[in-house]
């Protein structure tokens, strides 16, 4: 191995560490979806469907498996690394803002915030944020969360509610029915959330 290619190595070994991935040993020169998946925590078939999208490269060999270049997954993780996520803010209540302003900074998440429906829908549509956190003492936090999955670009999108109330046996069952992943109070400290956020956007990246 030439001395540019150790260095490649350990760098690629250090910014995989920074993302918690475990690298496998890289001594093979291809691996298949499900090695990829079992170091991002995911399963072969995410994998597959960035190889479908053109956003990993593969090859896909006589037997329909797939394999994907040692130099290729390099690339793909080194622009995990380089690209971040976003989340979009639903909230009149500047202080909700601050806390989530607050929690993303600690996990270097870029933020867009909208306190109007139709100007987070359109927000939403065009950044695609990895996960959309939702105000949910406002009656138009509900309307924001049916509006997204009624949308079919933003259906399957990721959505964490908040609130500074206990919430009614309907709030429960609309949050149940939209699929909101959680809902937290408001008043949770930024660490906190912060911790949710990372739990929640470690399979989005």
């Amino acid at each position: 191995m030439s001395r540019k290619r150790g260095r490649n190595g350990s760098r690629n070994a250090r910014m995989a560490a920074q993302l918690g991935i475990n690298l496998p040993d890289m001594s093979e020169s291809t691996l298949s979806p499900n090695d990829v998946g079992n170091m991002l925590g995911l399963t072969g078939e995410a994998v597959k469907q960035w190889i479908y999208a053109r956003r990993l490269p593969a090859i896909k060999i006589s037997n329909g498996y797939w394999k994907i270049k040692k130099e290729d997954l390099e690339r793909f993780l080194k622009a995990r690394g380089e690209v971040r996520q976003k989340i979009l803010a639903f909230s009149s209540d500047s202080s909700i803002a601050r806390i989530v302003q607050g929690a993303a900074a600690m996990a270097k998440i870029d933020v867009t915030e909208s306190c109007n429906v139709v100007d987070a829908m359109l927000k939403a549509n065009d950044c695609q944020p990895s996960l959309i956190v939702a105000d949910v003492d406002d009656p138009s936090g509900w309307d924001l969360i049916s509006r997204t999955r009624a949308h079919r670009n933003l259906a399957h999108m990721p959505i964490l509610a908040l609130a500074g109330h206990e919430l009614s046996n309907k709030e429960l069952d609309d949050a149940l029915s939209f699929g909101v992943l959680a809902c937290l109070p408001k008043n949770i400290p930024v660490d906190g959330l912060h911790s949710e956020l990372q739990r929640i956007l470690a399979c989005r990246r």
